[in-house]
């Protein structure tokens, strides 16, 4: 059971604290005293969890803060009336900042918050962090006419409206918690009972139905947990994430109309079909080059339908069926939410369209957040700074849920391979490809197959057959219905070896007789234009010129890489004009290289 008496002395003694923070954040004083009342009550309700952080102030102080913004309408310092004016112009001051300076600036000044744990509460890296708290102390103390250092004792002035404050009593807090503790459980008794009983009523009714009858965002009545358009990423939030450009929020629903389908991808209008809701809300910003942002939220009934959820998201992604999407990283997002993923796509039909997506979960809610720019960009790499920002954000908020889970801690991206597609594990995906020049059609792949050598050029001393080979596996890509000569496509074929040394040897091989290819071909002109080894993995990329006549010349790309024991060959054969970009085979030799990781473990 969780100890009454430890709850008791940390309400008491931060509970004046989180007063003033919420005061100040919101301007609006009875907004603050319910928000403060209700985090205690769902920290009460959470304790066994909450008791054991390290701090469990950092815990209750995002819902209070969460819920005070969202219960406050009117401007930042018109809800009271006969303020002074020292008072008024520390709000109006407080006003002039955007919420996450303002933030920054209060968990430093009245949290007393080093800048790593504040940048953590922020889902903010520390050098944003230290960016946006140095803002902050510089407006406020050009607009109060202050030295930084008065910023403290100016907004701790802020308390004296609160010191005739009447707390309720840690009893009345802790038994509506367990109260609130108690109607859960007995709406999860009662949803199970009424499943068996209707006979499976609950599972096949139509989950738009469902949806539909509990969006009424605006209703006060909170009969269960449910999703806000609060709950959701502002304009402030982009513009912060995307500076110098105009922001609009275009629209803010709950996607049971229309379609359903608001981003590149996506299969179904829900990753959860039986989920609780769906808030969805888009931007649009101008400025050079033009683009738009989206925020999709999803609540499930538990934290493991969110689990599948957020897994079936992913998949729609990796496994993209639009025509031209390429997939161009994978990276995984440490420290946010339960689990976190970065992916960057480009859209390749005219005009090309980057989209920058992130995808994360936090108890029993999946947030996606979507940046997309558009225009032709030659380069592969993009900056995801602004999107690990946004996401951090985005699961800041929504962790204050009651239903939310793991909050933000110190975001950090790692990239990693993308997981394996639903066919041909450890080879390239068609999402994998770049385009080709003068084509607007689609690749496709054929179904993998023993390998017969068809990945084995002139130049090459790898034949992917023998007992040396344990397994081996081919498949080819071609583009349907365009004009192309039948040698164009790209073929891949791996082989899985005995070990690790073996490999090293084949690739060895393979080098070595590129290297004199010249010698024994005169007809034959060989560049290597990527080599590097390691101890578990090696990539080699050649651009070969073979001479067929006086007036035609063959070129072909050809790249060999190793994972550990694993050996594999890829060829890209252009017809003339119809090639990849600039750097176009090495990114797919990379991505090669990164789907072994996908092969079956031995």
């Amino acid at each position: 059971m969780p100890a009454p008496a430890d709850f008791d002395t940390f309400y008491q003694a931060t509970r004046a604290r989180l007063l003033l923070e919420t005061y100040a954040l919101t301007g609006d004083l009875p907004a603050a005293r319910s928000a403060v009342r209700e985090a205690y009550v769902s920290a009460w309700h959470h304790w066994r969890k909450v008791s054991t952080l390290p701090d469990p102030e950092s815990w209750v102080r995002p819902h209070a803060w969460s819920s005070a913004q969202r219960r406050h309408q009117a401007r930042i310092w018109h809800r009271e009336k006969n303020l002074d004016e020292a008072t008024i112009a520390t709000f109006e001051a407080l006003g002039d900042l955007t919420p996450r300076q303002r933030k920054a600036l209060l968990l430093a000044e009245l949290a007393g918050l080093e800048i790593a744990p504040s940048a953590r509460e922020l889902g903010l890296t520390v050098d944003a962090a230290s960016t946006a708290l140095a803002d902050a102390r510089a407006s406020m103390a050009q607009r109060l006419e202050v030295a930084p250092e008065q910023i403290a004792h100016r907004l701790t002035m802020l308390g004296d409206r609160l010191h005739d404050t009447r707390y309720p009593r840690s009893t009345i807090i802790r038994r509506g918690g367990s109260r609130r503790r108690r109607t859960h459980t007995l709406i999860a008794v009662a949803a199970t009972a009424a499943l068996l009983l209707g006979g499976g009523v609950l599972v096949h009714q139509n989950s738009a139905d469902v949806r539909a009858l509990g969006k009424d965002s605006t209703s006060t009545e909170e009969t269960g947990p449910r999703l806000h358009p609060n709950d959701l990423l502002d304009k402030t939030e982009i513009a912060a994430a995307v500076p110098k450009r105009t922001i609009a929020t275009t629209s803010t629903d709950d996607n049971t109309g229309g379609t359903g389908r608001y981003a590149l991808c996506q299969r179904d209008p829900f990753a959860d079909p039986a989920g609780l809701g769906t808030l969805v809300r888009t931007f649009t910003f101008s400025g050079r080059p033009t683009g738009a942002a989206m925020q999709a939220a999803e609540l499930s009934k538990t934290p493991e339908a969110s689990k599948t959820a957020y897994d079936r998201l992913v998949g729609w992604y990796l496994g993209c069926t639009e025509t031209r999407v390429q997939l161009i990283s994978t990276h995984r997002l440490d420290g946010v939410g339960e689990e976190a993923m970065v992916l960057a796509l480009r859209a390749w039909e005219r005009p090309a369209t980057t989209h920058l997506v992130a995808l994360s979960r936090t108890g029993s809610l999946l947030t996606s957040t979507t940046l997309t720019e558009r225009g032709e960009r030659g380069e592969l790499d993009v900056n995801l700074k602004p999107l690990v920002s946004l996401i951090g954000s985005a699961v800041t908020k929504l962790c204050a849920n009651e239903v939310g889970g793991t909050c933000v801690t110190t975001p950090k991206l790692r990239k990693v391979a993308p997981p394996p597609g639903d066919k041909a594990k450890g080879m390239l995906q068609e999402i994998d490809l770049p385009p080709v020049t003068g084509i607007d059609l689609a690749w496709a792949g054929t179904k993998p197959t023993k390998a017969t050598n068809v990945a084995a050029t002139p130049c090459t001393a790898i034949t992917f057959k023998g007992k040396q080979f344990g397994s081996t596996r081919t498949r080819s890509f071609v583009i349907p219905g365009a004009d192309l000569a039948t040698y164009f496509g790209i073929t891949e074929t791996y082989g899985r070896m005995a070990s690790a040394g073996p490999a090293r040897k084949q690739v060895e091989q393979v080098r070595a007789k590129m290297a004199s290819c010249e010698d024994d071909d005169l007809t034959t002109e060989v560049a290597r234009t990527t080599s590097r080894s390691t101890k578990g993995s090696d990539l080699t990329i050649w651009r070969i010129d073979t001479e067929l006549s006086d007036k035609r010349t063959l070129t072909y790309w050809m790249a060999i890489i190793r994972r550990d024991a694993d050996v594999a060959q890829v060829v890209f054969v252009p017809d003339g004009p119809h090639t990849l970009p600039k750097g176009g085979f090495s990114a797919l030799g990379e991505r090669a290289l990164e789907r072994l990781e996908n092969l079956p473990s031995r």
